[in-house]
């Protein structure tokens, strides 16, 4: 029987990279907070899964006056070339040697469709759970939560169950379900801690 259940976070807790990095800086300046601070419900929908990569880039091209096809296909690239150092790659299998091990992230359709492909990241978890393939995120309320999808689906025990993320808020709802969770600060410190929990 496996030890436990481990929940390990994507966007900066194993992966440190951003989507349009490969925009020049000038560019990206001029959608960049347009979207991501002044449009959150746009973002959270995205997360939901209720929007698509397509309508988001069509979305910035019809009000930054940007072309669509350029700006897509750049954060397409970027998705596909997102990048987990090897040696946490190489962690994670240690421990599902003797753990349950499964990515949790609130992330856009581009994970599914770019990202989990380019990186190969389903040799490396017994599951992935995507907020946009659930509509759920995990700072829902508790019984709506990712967190509780997740945990219902892959039949886990929270008392078993640890979280690694990299948000001091996900870490204290999955405390407050009954788990146990670390928050990540470094690509360092989650070595560490995989280390620790193998």
């Amino acid at each position: 029987m496996k030890k436990q259940n481990i929940f390990i976070d994507f966007d900066g807790t194993i992966c440190f990279d951003f989507f349009w990095r490969g925009v020049p800086d000038s560019l990206r300046q001029k959608f960049e907070s347009f979207l991501f601070r002044d449009n959150g419900n746009v973002v959270e929908d995205w997360m939901r899964g209720n929007l698509t990569s397509e309508q988001v880039c069509h979305f910035i091209s019809e009000n930054r006056g940007l072309v669509h096809d350029e700006i897509l296909k750049i954060f397409v690239n970027d998705c596909k070339t997102m990048t987990v150092k090897p040696e946490i790659l190489m962690a994670i299998d240690r421990c599902r040697k003797n753990n349950n091990v499964f990515l949790i992230t609130d992330n856009m359709d581009s994970f599914t469709r770019f990202t989990e492909p380019g990186l190969k990241l389903k040799q490396h978890f017994d599951k992935i759970y995507n907020s946009a393939d659930y509509g759920k995120l995990k700072d829902d309320a508790a019984e709506e939560s990712l967190f509780t999808k997740a945990l219902s689906d892959s039949n886990s025990d929270i008392k078993k169950s640890v979280l690694l993320d990299n948000s001091k808020k996900n870490c204290e709802i999955f405390k407050k379900l009954g788990g146990s969770s670390f928050c990540v600060e470094n690509a360092d410190h989650v070595l560490t801690l995989l280390k620790m929990l193998e």
